[in-house]
């Protein structure tokens, strides 16, 4: 992004004085989650976004999000963003990160008997930061969480510390209708936080938090003094009937300029006949900026409402739906702030403004064409939790009931690494056990019904702590990894899980050397791991917390790097080349056997003491002994088979 785009730049100098952040929650009406992690997440962890070039740079930000309430700890931060389900944009690639996105569905979102939102749009750009010094942070915009909202538009933006009684209750307020329950939203430690604060906080702020959930109508809010001599707009999209809305809500004002977005040709968002309509009202009057010319071509995207004391900024658009005043269930949810104004600053905003004499007016198609485009069309709304304690994917919402009654019962789900998998299975969850590495990049997830995508988004991920994310290299340095039964700390001996697919599996020169057993004492060291490995299984023993006893165990079997799932894979693929190409086994076919064989000893124990069938791991598939001997004399052949399975049984 180029150094002189002001909205981000001005968010990253204002986090400079913020010290760290603890939280950060975003609302959004159009999301693209390649600008946010590339730019937001980047800097809200402290890191720079042009380190993030390939997928595993990711898993830097990764490390710094926060698992749980208790994860909260070493500058980690816990991240939310919620935007509107139908306006999720994938410009570059896809989800990087664990980060949560939470898709709302407006039409569950009705905050009081006069106010509906069925046919509208969730709206909002808020961001809601707190501090680990206990401060907060409130920012409100016109532009969404997109690299056109913060990176090349004209966009407005207020951002203060909260610290205002009635200002954290009226965010309270917004935020809390955004879960799905009462339960869910006291669970939150964000709303706690702020519980807190304000007990102790005084009504002290000269600017006021306004949303749709607000007791107050946002044009009452507005035009408080009546009647008013001045109402300054700009807004880049209008009602359908803009002279109406005018009429209705605005009778008592005297003058009201209105300043739309012109595209470089000087096109606005308004038909002929609307525009034409509003004029013969002698108290509207149209305007324009005087503009350098490379301003011109960048879209107009705030809206910034201007009276005789009181400036609104936020995401209200002159529209309808953008006011709240539809009585047809044609609402959008929206906010912002509205403050006094000093009267140097009104003059500074609209002194430069000149009459826009015979704008060119758009075409009614035109206007229903790009709507249309900035919606997906999906009929329901799924949130989908990939669950990487149990390994299962969730059905977070709507119920399983809810969703059966809204889609056919040949419905599937897409999954990565699984494929389609039939809608039923989410009445207990689908086990994605044997899509595990897939899953850790690719969190992309479609919902198919008649052949045609009816939803698709991201999987909402908890238990970070059980995701895999390195592994070894080769089987010769998950043996080194193990000789002091941490291969957690071996870290210059791991590689990312996804750095390179396993399906194509090369013998590297290393596993080579050690099944050869040419490599210096391989053989011991090989040995040696597995002691190590039996040690760590027998350590969790001493744990008297079953939970926390268990949970040690799960890593053994299928989080650590060198886990036994992994060693298990090794042995696998290694099995798989030796049918293949015997020729690389000369002296290692039988070491090979007898790996794999003190590898289900590992899984019998392990299994053993997980006493759970979820968790228990399968045994790996053998070959004869005879078979791998290859000795003639029946007599010698036998002596050895006692001697290897005698060893064997001492281990």
């Amino acid at each position: 992004m180029d150094k002189g785009i002001k909205l981000y730049r001005y968010f990253e100098q204002e986090l400079t004085k913020m010290g760290v952040i603890k939280r950060a929650w975003f609302t959004t009406f159009n999301l693209d989650i390649s600008f946010v992690e590339k730019y937001l997440l980047s800097i809200l962890t402290g890191n720079f976004p042009s380190d993030l070039k390939i997928p595993q740079d990711y898993e830097i930000i990764n490390d710094k999000l926060a698992a749980s309430e208790e994860d909260l700890i070493n500058d980690k931060l816990e991240f939310k963003v919620f935007y509107d389900y139908r306006a999720l944009m994938a410009t570059g690639r896809g989800k990087q990160t664990t980060a949560p996105l939470y898709p709302i569905d407006i039409k569950q979102l009705n905050p009081n008997e006069t106010k509906t939102f069925e046919h509208g749009v969730f709206h909002p750009k808020v961001i809601l930061l707190e501090g680990y010094d206990g401060r907060f942070w409130l920012m409100v915009s016109s532009a969404n969480l997109t690299f056109g909202g913060w990176g090349k538009n004209r966009e407005c933006f207020f951002l203060e510390e909260l610290k205002d009684k009635e200002n954290i209750s009226e965010v309270l307020i917004f935020f809390g209708k955004l879960f799905s329950n009462e339960k869910e939203e006291n669970e939150q430690g964000m709303i706690k936080s702020l519980k807190r604060k304000m007990q102790g906080a005084k009504p002290t702020a000269s600017w006021k938090f306004q949303s749709s959930f607000s007791v107050n109508s946002f044009v009452d809010s507005l035009v408080q003094k009546k009647p008013c001599s001045n109402l300054t707009v700009w807004s880049p999209y209008f009602a359908k009937d803009l002279f109406e809305i005018l009429s209705s809500h605005f009778s008592e004002v005297e003058t009201i300029h209105v300043v739309p977005d012109q595209s470089a040709a000087g096109k606005i968002r308004l038909t002929e006949g609307n525009y034409e309509r509003c004029i013969t009202q002698k108290k509207v009057i149209f305007k324009q900026e005087k503009l350098p010319t490379e301003l011109t071509e960048a879209l107009a995207h705030a809206k910034v409402w201007i009276t005789d004391d009181y400036v609104a900024i936020g995401s209200w658009n002159m529209t309808e739906a953008g006011m709240n005043t539809s009585n047809v269930g044609g609402n959008n949810i929206e906010a912002g702030i509205i403050s006094r104004i000093d009267s140097n600053i009104k003059k500074e905003l609209t002194n430069h403004l000149e009459i826009l004499h015979y704008p060119i007016c758009s075409e009614a198609a035109e206007l229903q064409d790009e709507k249309q485009e900035l919606l997906v069309n999906f009929p329901i709304v799924i949130d989908l939790v990939l669950n990487w304690e149990l390994l299962r994917i969730e059905l977070a919402s709507p119920t399983f009931d809810e969703l059966l009654n809204s889609l056919s019962l040949d419905t599937s789900i897409e999954v990565p690494g699984l494929g389609l998998k039939s809608i039923h299975e989410l009445k207990y969850g689908i086990n994605c056990r044997e899509a595990i590495k897939s899953l850790v990049t690719n969190r992309y997830y479609k919902v198919v019904q008649n052949d045609e995508v009816c939803y698709s988004g991201y999987f909402r991920e908890v238990g970070f702590a059980n995701r895999p994310t390195h592994r070894f290299e080769n089987l010769d340095d998950l043996m080194k990894g193990w000789v002091n039964e941490r291969p957690e700390d071996k870290q210059e001996l791991q590689r990312l899980i996804y750095s390179s697919e396993m399906e194509g599996y090369e013998m590297y020169d290393n596993s080579k050397q050690i099944l050869s057993g040419t490599g210096s004492n391989a053989w011991f060291m090989s040995f040696y791991a597995f002691e190590c490995i039996s040690n760590r299984i027998s350590e969790t023993q001493k744990i008297n917390e079953p939970s926390e006893r268990k949970k040690n165990l799960i890593k053994i079997g299928r989080v650590l790097p060198g886990s036994i799932t992994e060693l298990s894979q090794h042995l696998t693929e290694l099995s798989r080349v030796l049918k293949g190409d015997p020729s690389n086994f000369k002296k290692s076919p039988i070491y090979l056997w007898f790996l794999i064989e003190k590898t289900n000893v590992l899984i019998q124990k392990y299994n053993t003491l997980i006493q759970d069938e979820n968790e228990s791991l399968n045994q790996l598939e053998n070959g004869s002994l005879k078979s791998y001997l290859n000795i003639n004399d029946s007599k010698l052949q036998n002596q050895w088979e006692g001697y290897i399975h005698q060893l064997l049984k001492e281990e």
